[in-house]
């Protein structure tokens, strides 16, 4: 497995992030709207914003870092039929269906990312 370099790209903050308390203006990113709003205005210091050009590749855009796609398993029938891939298991699944899923992953010479 070759290890995938994607692009680096700045921290997209919301305008005037770094003002105000951080309950008053979250870190999500939302879109500039305002007629007068320096970000939208695309100002310097006001930071980065997303555009097209800090897109990846289609080559290794939705892979995981070690070069191939990942599943999320909720169970061990999800895995029936998968090649070259990497899988991650669900956050809700318990300790048994857990177990299951690493057996039958480890049968078919899978890759667990969160065992």
């Amino acid at each position: 497995m070759a290890e995938i370099k994607k692009k680096k790209h700045p921290h997209f903050h919301r305008p005037n992030y770094g003002r105000k308390s951080r309950e008053r203006i979250g870190h999500a990113w939302r879109t500039s709207r305002g007629i007068d709003n320096k970000k939208r205005l695309k100002l310097k210091y006001m930071g980065a914003s997303p555009s097209i050009g800090h897109r990846n590749a289609k080559s290794v855009r939705n892979l995981h870092p070690l070069g191939l796609p990942e599943i999320l398993a909720h169970n061990a029938k999800e895995l029936i039929g998968a090649k070259n891939v990497v899988v991650r298991i669900a956050g809700g699944v318990g300790v048994l269906k857990r177990a299951l899923i690493i057996k039958k992953a480890q049968e078919l010479n899978l890759k667990v990312l969160n065992k």
